[in-house]
Formats: structure tokens, C-alpha cells, sequence
């Protein structure tokens, strides 16, 4: 579990560095003009692979049961019907794609001059790239079934990099976009090939299904649905919460919030990483081995709380000097705002391992419904206080989120859960945040580097006596 956890974070942190270096490079290589066009060619890219998530997911966990229970015929069956939704959900996401590039095109360009047609055909291109990146996160459903999760981080991020370095490569040659939309597509075809050739080892893949047996075609629809639908509406908030303080505060207010969330959103999404395994593992483990399903989610509990603690730790003493370099224009007076942001975010990283476990445990529905509240209740919260407290209160609103601790709740009557486990992740998780801000209040930002130390020692032991008690621990493995 630990191990799993440290694999996926490496790939994600690889994969975030690689993003940060790459924008520059390409705005430097491409102008704003072009590098907003590719933008929208990856942003349309991304739209239409929504599914990705929920097809994974659902990958995972029903692959998982039927490995458990050491059934040939429903694992092939649930493979091959997966296989076949994730088939047609591509194909009518690029089928749309395709029926709205003419639309899309004309809107950016008039139709006799020759970009428009080239637009048309990136767009196209992108619907290829949908179709393979489908095909794709399934394979990778099935690794995290297979509790392969080294592999399956290797195989995303080494996507993620051939992606991003043909897109470079392509920049510094040339700026026509159905070029960049073939480099997409052809980077998502291979990814999906690699893929596959790693699968292939451990399953004999069949073919794609559309018939299957009703106990097979209900759940996988349920859980691919529910979990698509809240990969949507967490979209549509996180795009949201910049809309409505766009419309209230001004322009420059707004750059700001959206530098800010991006930042703050790296803790989120760093610990939520290192806790994902725990959906397998629980899968694996079924209804019948509580007292093992526990001390997978305590693991991912602790695990969860130790990034995100670290994260925001060094965020909050890193202020400064980050400030600066991003907004050497603005005051120090929006500090506080960032050090607002960090604390939401980090408190809501805490549901992560019940919102994975309580996934693998079939509540999909349960933690659709959370999410969809959560993120509601967080924009009015947002829009209500921007309005009297300008930036300050809009990153207050983030808080909003916080409704989606009822998973912690549910989950404690699912699974006989360690109390001093989960007390020892809550407490390690908000002493660092404690600490930093009573430092910054007493001593403002004088002696970081000793505090940063000193908060790594006590992080880095905690990681390291989990490691010690749980290295002699063993989960089901295929």
C-alpha cells in the first residue's frame, strides 16, 4: 500500500514538473495566439475523454471482485463488457467532436481563410485521441486491479511525457495546429499499444462485449455513470468558482484566485495520488476481510495526511519568495489569501482514502451525491462572501467543500476502523499547519529554513515507522 501510494505521487510529481517547464517553452515558442489555440485543442481533448475516469475506475473495482472470486468466465465477461462501453462512449465523443469542429472552426476563423481548415482537421485528429485515450485508462483499470500501480504510473507518466516533448519539439518548427492534434493522437495510440502489451501478460484480453449477463451490465453502468458524473460536476465547480469571481471582482483579483487555486490544488491532488491504491486493495479484499479493508484505509489515511501536511507546510513558508517571482507587481497584503487557500485544501485532502474506499465498497451513488452538494454549497459560499470580502472571502468559500467530510462519517460504520490511527493522521495532519502559522504570526518568515527541517524530521518519521509496521504486512496480490 505504501509503496503503491509513493509510485503513484512520483508519477504525478513527474508529470507536474514536466507541465510547469513546458508552458513557458511553448507561449516563448508558439505567441499567445497559437498557444491559446493549442490550448483549446487539449482543453477539447479533455472534454471529450471525460468518461476516462469513471471507466477506470469501474475497471478497477469490478475486475477486482471478480479476480477475488476466482471466476474465469465474469472476469472475462466484465472485461470484454467494459471494453465495449468504453468503445462506444469514445466513439460518441468523438462523433460529437467531429459534428461540432465545422461549428468550432468557424467561430475562431471566417471560413476563407486557411486556418479554419486546419482547425477542422485538429479536431478530427483529437477524436482519435480520445478513442486511444479511452482504450488507454481502461488497460490501466486493469493493472490497478492487478494492485500493478509502479507500472501503471510509469505508463501514464511516460504518456504524459512523450505528449509534452512532441508538443515542444513540434513548437519550435512549426505552429500548424492539426500537426500538434496528430502528435496528441499519435502519443495516445501508443501510450494505449504499451499499454495493452503490459495487460496482455497477465489476461488473455477478449474481445469487446456489448451482451452481458445483467449482474455484469448493471453494476459496471452504475459505477461508470456515478463515478463519470462526478468527475463532471468536480469539472464544472473547479471552472465554476472562477466564473463567479471573475463576475464580481475585477480582472487582476481574478488572475490571482486562479494562480492561487492552481497552487493549492497541487496538495490535493499529490496526497489524493497516494491514497488511490486503497480503491483496489479494498476491492481485492471484499466484504469478508473487514479487519484487513481497515488497516488498508488506515495506511492510506496517515499516508494521505503526511503529503498533504508536508505539502502545505512548505507551501505556506515558501510565500514569499513564490509571490514574488509569480506577481512581482503585487503587494504582500494577498498572503493571507494563498495561506487561506492552503488550509482548505489540505483539510479537504483529508477525504480521499474514504472517498476511494467508500468506492471500492460499491457506494458510488453516496459519493456522487457528496460531491455534487459540496461543490454546490462551495460556490454559493464563494459568490456570498466575495461580494463583502472581495479575494479574502472567495478563498473563505473554498471551505464550502469541507460537506464532503460525511465520507470520514459513512465510512466509520463500514469498516472497523483504528481510532488511533485516523488520531494520528488528524493530529499530524493539522500540527505542521498549526505550527507554521503561529511561526509566521510570532516570527513572520525569519528562520525558515529551520522550521522546514524541522517539520521534514517529523514527517519523515512518521512515514518511516509506517513503513516499519505495515512492511511485514501482506495484501492479496494477483
Amino acid at each position: 500500500m505504501l509503496r503503491h501510494g509513493l509510485a503513484n505521487a512520483a508519477g504525478n510529481i513527474l508529470r507536474i514538473a514536466l507541465a510547469f517547464v513546458s508552458i513557458p517553452i511553448l507561449v516563448h515558442n508558439l505567441g499567445l495566439h497559437d498557444y491559446g489555440l493549442l490550448t483549446l485543442l487539449i482543453a477539447v481533448i479533455n472534454l471529450g475523454a471525460l468518461s476516462e475516469v469513471g471507466l477506470t475506475t469501474s475497471t478497477t473495482i469490478h475486475v477486482a471482485a471478480a479476480l477475488r472470486l476466482q471466476k474465469p468466465d465474469q472476469l472475462r465477461d466484465t472485461i470484454a463488457f467494459t471494453l465495449a462501453v468504453a468503445l462506444v462512449a469514445s466513439f460518441l465523443a468523438g462523433t460529437a467532436i467531429v459534428l461540432t469542429a465545422p461549428v468550432l472552426s468557424h467561430w475562431l476563423f471566417a471560413a476563407r481563410q486557411k486556418q479554419y481548415y486546419t482547425v477542422i482537421i485538429a479536431l478530427c485528429l483529437a477524436a482519435l485521441a480520445v478513442l486511444a485515450r479511452t482504450v488507454f485508462q481502461v488497460f490501466i483499470g486493469l493493472l490497478h486491479a492487478m494492485q500493478r500501480f509502479p507500472t501503471a504510473s510509469a505508463l501514464q507518466t511516460l504518456w504524459f511525457y512523450i505528449t509534452q516533448l512532441s508538443l515542444l519539439g513540434i513548437s519550435a518548427f512549426t505552429h500548424n495546429l492539426a500537426v500538434f492534434g496528430a502528435a496528441m493522437a499519435g502519443a495516445a495510440i501508443l501510450a494505449a499499444f504499451a499499454a495493452w502489451w503490459h495487460v496482455r501478460r497477465d489476461f488473455n484480453l477478449p474481445l469487446p462485449k456489448w451482451r452481458a449477463a445483467p449482474e455484469i451490465r448493471r453494476p459496471v453502468f452504475q459505477t461508470t455513470w456515478d463515478v463519470g458524473a462526478t468527475n463532471l460536476a468536480t469539472t464544472l465547480f473547479n471552472q465554476g468558482d472562477k466564473l463567479i469571481v471573475g463576475a464580481i471582482l475585477d480582472p487582476v483579483q481574478l488572475g490571482i484566485y486562479c494562480t492561487f487555486t492552481t497552487i493549492a490544488a497541487q496538495i490535493n491532488t499529490l496526497s489524493a495520488a497516494t491514497c488511490q491504491p486503497v480503491l483496489a486493495h479494498i476491492s481485492r479484499l471484499g466484504s469478508d476481510a473487514k479487519n484487513l479493508a481497515s488497516s488498508a484505509f488506515s495506511t492510506a489515511f496517515i499516508l494521505c495526511s503526511v503529503i498533504a501536511t508536508g505539502l502545505a507546510a512548505g507551501i505556506i513558508l515558501s510565500i514569499p519568495p513564490l509571490l514574488r517571482l509569480l506577481f512581482p507587481a503585487v503587494s504582500s497584503a494577498h498572503d493571507p489569501s494563498l495561506v487561506i487557500l492552503i488550509w482548505a485544501y489540505t483539510l479537504i485532502a483529508l477525504n480521499a482514502p474514504a472517498y476511494f474506499a467508500l468506492q471500492a465498497m460499491h457506494e458510488t451513488r453516496l459519493v456522487r451525491n457528496v460531491t455534487l452538494s459540496s461543490g454546490i454549497f462551495s460556490l454559493l459560499a464563494i459568490g456570498s462572501l466575495a461580494v463583502p470580502f472581495g479575494l479574502v472571502g472567495a478563498c473563505i468559500g473554498n471551505f464550502g467543500f469541507l460537506i464532503i467530510t460525511v465520507f470520514i462519517f459513512k465510512i466509520s460504520r463500514k469498516l472497523h476502523l483504528s481510532k488511533a490511527d485516523l488520531a494520528a493522521g488528524l493530529a499530524c495532519l493539522l500540527a505542521p499547519m498549526i505550527a507554521t502559522w503561529a511561526w509566521w504570526a510570532i516570527f513572520g518568515y525569519a528562520r525558515r529554513a529551520f522550521l522546514l527541517v524541522a517539520i521534514a524530521f517529523g514527517l519523515g518519521s512518521v512515514l518511516f515507522r509506517l513503513y516499519r509496521s505495515h512492511r511485514g504486512r501482506t495484501f492479496p496480490s494477483s
